[in-house]
C-alpha cells in the first residue's frame, strides 16, 4: 500500500515567496497613499475645528464692539475693541412722559455736567464698579469724552423718584444710572447708550492667537482704562490662547465704510501642522452707528 506524500517542494516555496513579493511591492504604495490621506484628512480636520473655535468666539465679541473702538494693530497682525455689555435708549429733556415725576437734571442734558441719567428698558441688573456709560462715539479719539464711569444703579417709577438713590417701591419703568461728572458736547437723536465691560488686544505671538482682555473702567481716574483702544499691542505669551499650532499666521484687515456706519472686520486665519496647512477667512459685521 502506497501513502500519499503532502507538502511542497523547495520550487514551490520559492516562486510562492516571490509571487507574494511581486503584489506586496504592487499594493505597498496603495495602502501607504491610502494612510497617509487618512492621516493628513485628521490632520486637517483638526486644524479646520480649532481655527473654526477660535473665528466663532471672537465673532461673538466682534458683534457686542461699542461703536468706532476696531483698531488694527502691529500691521494687520492683531486688532484692539472695546465690548458692551447691555445698551438702551436714555431719557432726554424732549420726552414727555405725563403727570411724570422725573427730575429735570437726571434726564440727558447737552453742555452740563452730569451725574445721573434715566434709561430705559436697559434690565441692567450685572453692574460692576468698572463699567463704563457711553454714548455718541463716533470717533476713536473721543472715547474718554463720551463716556463716564458708572458707580452706581438703581431701579426707579415715577410717582416716588425723589432725592437720593435708594430704590423705590411701585412699578419700576426706567433705571438710574449714577457716574462720575460728565459733560457731553453732544446730543444725538437716537438717544442711544451703551455700557462698556471690558477692552480686548488679539494677536499673533511665536504661533498662537493671544486674547488679552481688561476691564473698560479705570476706578483711580474714572475713564477708560489706559490699555483701551491705545493703539499698542497688550497681548502677551501670558494670556489666554484663543487658538495654537505648530506655525501659526492671522492677518486683521478693518473696513469701515463711515465712522458712523456698517463696518467689516475681515480675519484671515493660517494653521500649519507638519506638512498640512489650512486657511480661513471670516468677515465679521461691525455696528459703527454711535
Amino acid at each position: 500500500m502506497h501513502r500519499l506524500k503532502s507538502g511542497f517542494t523547495l520550487v514551490e516555496l520559492v516562486m510562492t515567496i516571490v509571487i507574494i513579493g511581486i503584489v506586496a511591492g504592487i499594493l505597498a504604495p496603495i495602502i501607504t497613499q491610502t494612510i497617509n490621506a487618512y492621516s493628513d484628512t485628521e490632520i486637517r480636520m483638526e486644524l479646520t475645528a480649532r481655527g473654526r473655535l477660535a473665528l466663532e468666539r471672537l465673532a461673538r465679541e466682534v458683534r457686542q464692539v461699542v461703536p468706532n473702538t476696531v483698531r488694527e494693530l502691529n500691521s494687520g497682525q492683531g486688532v484692539e475693541f472695546v465690548t458692551s455689555k447691555i445698551g438702551g435708549r436714555y431719557m432726554s429733556q424732549k420726552d414727555g412722559f405725563s403727570n411724570s415725576k422725573y427730575q429735570a437734571n437726571r434726564r440727558f442734558r447737552k453742555n452740563a455736567n452730569m451725574t445721573n441719567l434715566y434709561v430705559l428698558g436697559a434690565e441692567y441688573t450685572n453692574f460692576i464698579n468698572t463699567d463704563m456709560l457711553v454714548i455718541y462715539n463716533d470717533s476713536e479719539s473721543v472715547l474718554n469724552d463720551r463716556s463716564s464711569r458708572i458707580t452706581n444703579v438703581v431701579a426707579k417709577d415715577r410717582d416716588n423718584d425723589d432725592n437720593d438713590n435708594n430704590e423705590d417701591t411701585g412699578n419700576k419703568e426706567v433705571q438710574l444710572l449714577t457716574f462720575s461728572s460728565q459733560k457731553w458736547s453732544v446730543e444725538p437723536a437716537s438717544q442711544h447708550f451703551q455700557i462698556a465691560d471690558y477692552c480686548h488686544d488679539i494677536g499673533v505671538t511665536s504661533n498662537a492667537l493671544y486674547w488679552h482682555r481688561t476691564f473698560a473702567g479705570d476706578t483711580s481716574t474714572n475713564q477708560f482704562n489706559t490699555n483701551c483702544s491705545d493703539g499698542n499691542a497688550n497681548w502677551s505669551d501670558t494670556d489666554l490662547i484663543l487658538v495654537s499650532s505648530e506655525s501659526l499666521n492671522a492677518t486683521f484687515e478693518y473696513l469701515p465704510t463711515s465712522l458712523t456706519s456698517n463696518a467689516i472686520l475681515k480675519v484671515t486665519l493660517t494653521l500649519t501642522e507638519g506638512d498640512e496647512s489650512v486657511t480661513m477667512v471670516q468677515e465679521m459685521h461691525v455696528r459703527n452707528t454711535p
